[in-house]
């Protein structure tokens, strides 16, 4: 395990990010996040075994564009979310676990077993199978399930929102809007983006003022991507 890290680090150290080693780095990446062997990944897509073997060696020009959709359509299925940008020239933030995928995936089977479930369940099933055609068709895209009333009444527990990231120069020109931010830290919230005194950082501000959050104002924060809300959707309230 520990070589095989340290050769990955070394293939992205000495070749150029977009060379046939280096993404076949990050394939080989890809694939053990979504914990696909490399049967499970051609089983899934029309892949085949001897030319996923090839993208990941870097035999023969390595990974195409063509083929990194192909990952990328596959791993998504998986609960993983990544940008073409990303695994072909490392570009962007790295590819990420689905907010609450295992649980959802593991409903989805559950409703496939018993057609017969609540409707509220086949709500929630067709709210994650539009969450992942948007992934699909937004590279880059980033989703969140809101965890507090800090931006209610706009955005309630359990709603489900999506966006596409935005980096560097273009956070600053999301000022004022609600958006899905990841903190320097990792950590991911849905708040409003305001300008802060300090450059190249932000004020993230909760719109309901009497929010249970306990930091109702975050200042002078340091922004990997922010994602100004775009998809929204929430499930009807159970009476």
């Amino acid at each position: 395990m520990t070589t095989d890290t340290n050769t990955d680090k070394l293939d992205i150290a000495e070749e150029p990010k977009d060379s046939p080693e280096a993404r076949a780095s990050r394939l080989r990446r890809l694939r053990n996040l979504a914990n696909l062997s490399r049967k499970e990944m051609c089983t899934l897509s029309d892949i085949k075994p001897d030319t996923l073997i090839g993208w990941e060696v870097a035999r023969h020009g390595g990974l195409t564009e063509n083929g990194a959709k192909k990952v990328i359509d596959c791993v998504t299925k998986e609960g993983v979310q990544c940008t073409l940008n990303w695994l072909l020239y490392d570009i962007g933030a790295g590819p990420s676990v689905l907010a609450n995928y295992d649980e959802v995936k593991t409903n989805l089977q559950t409703y496939t077993q018993e057609p017969t479930t609540p409707s509220n369940n086949n709500e929630e099933k067709l709210i994650i199978e539009e969450l992942l055609f948007f992934h699909s068709l937004h590279h880059g895209s980033i989703d969140y399930l809101v965890e507090d009333d800090a931006m209610s009444p706009l955005y309630l527990p359990n709603d489900y929102v999506a966006g596409i990231k935005q980096y560097k120069k273009n956070i600053s020109k999301l000022i004022g809007y609600d958006c899905i931010v990841q903190m320097a830290d990792g950590k991911i919230l849905l708040r409003c983006l305001r300008e802060s005194s300090n450059k190249n950082k932000y004020t993230l501000l909760c719109t309901n003022t009497k929010t249970n959050s306990s930091i109702p104002i975050l200042h002078d924060v340091e922004l990997v991507c922010a994602a100004p809300v775009i998809w929204i959707r929430r499930k009807n309230p159970k009476i």
